[in-house]
This record gives C-alpha cells, sequence and structure tokens, in this order.
C-alpha cells in the first residue's frame, strides 16, 4: 500500500483542507524546484489569486516571468 497514493476522497479531503488553509493566510508561497509545478498547487494558486492572496515563488516560473 503506497502511502503517496490517495483515493479520490482522500484527495478531495486534502484540497479542501489546502484551500482552508489558504483562507486562513495573508499571502501562500509556491516552492517550485526547478519552476515545476503540479496540477494541485496550479490550481492552489489560482484559488488563493481569487480570493486576493499574494502568490510569490521561490523560483521564477514561466507563466509568472511572461506576465510580470
Amino acid at each position: 500500500n503506497d502511502p503517496c497514493c490517495k483515493t479520490f476522497a482522500e484527495q478531495q479531503v486534502l484540497d479542501a483542507l489546502h484551500r482552508h488553509k489558504i483562507d486562513l493566510s495573508d499571502e501562500i508561497l509556491v516552492i517550485n524546484v526547478g519552476g515545476y509545478i503540479g496540477s494541485s498547487t496550479a490550481a492552489e494558486i489560482e484559488y488563493a489569486k481569487a480570493s486576493g492572496k499574494t502568490v510569490r515563488y521561490l523560483e521564477p516560473s514561466v507563466t509568472e516571468s511572461v506576465t510580470s
């Protein structure tokens, strides 16, 4: 049983938990080593931006470089 593999229900709970943590924060810091941003993180970034949160990145991302 691989602990990294989650059921759909477990992933939904984690997504809700992460959104709640974003709601509680003033800003988020994306740890995008090598510029990589996975799909879950990308969704969390969009949620944070839609909630008016500041989003910072450890490393410049291709998307942010183009739009900044």
